[in-house]
């Protein structure tokens, strides 16, 4: 990424941060449901982690979306990133702070996430996640959930011998 800000819809990104990343197979709930972990279907969850501290032109924000393979409603894997960034408003903004925090910067951090997380699985037994495009509002009335979404079935590689 350059030294110097981007300018975004009113704002400016300073830095945009893989925080966290992790992926885990759980193979002993794989045998006692007799499948594997690329059936079945996921749910998502995505979470936005506002600082303790009150807001300012220049802030953080982290964004951590979760996914996790179901077979019934047991979980055969999961897949996490956090992605951090780190932000400033422009004076002159026609963006509120509340608009930034709960619309523009989610949804770009989610982005990054989404496709660190499809990477992250297609390297896996369990086959390449690509996650749904989400919108996000600032009325939570609005939101939409994302739920039942079957996996893509992993291509079984032939051995070599």
């Amino acid at each position: 990424m350059s030294s110097a800000p981007r300018a975004t819809e009113g704002f400016k990104v300073h830095a945009i941060l893989l925080e966290r990343s992790s992926f885990a197979r759980h193979l002993q709930a794989e045998s006692k449901s007799g499948t594997s972990g690329a059936q079945g279907h996921f749910d998502l969850d995505v979470k936005r982690n506002l600082p303790p501290t009150p807001i300012t032109r220049r802030f953080t924000e982290s964004l951590t979306v979760t996914a996790r393979g179901l077979i019934g409603s047991v979980e055969t894997w999961r897949a996490e990133a956090t992605y951090l960034g780190e932000f400033e408003l422009a004076e002159d903004s026609e963006v509120s702070i509340e608009s930034a925090t709960t619309v523009h910067v989610p949804a770009l951090l989610y982005g990054f996430a989404r496709e660190h997380l499809a990477d992250l699985t297609r390297r896996s037994l369990v086959g390449q996640l690509m996650l749904p495009p989400m919108r996000f509002v600032e009325d939570e009335a609005q939101a939409e959930t994302v739920a039942d979404v079957p996996v893509p079935t992993a291509k079984k590689q032939p051995r070599k011998r």
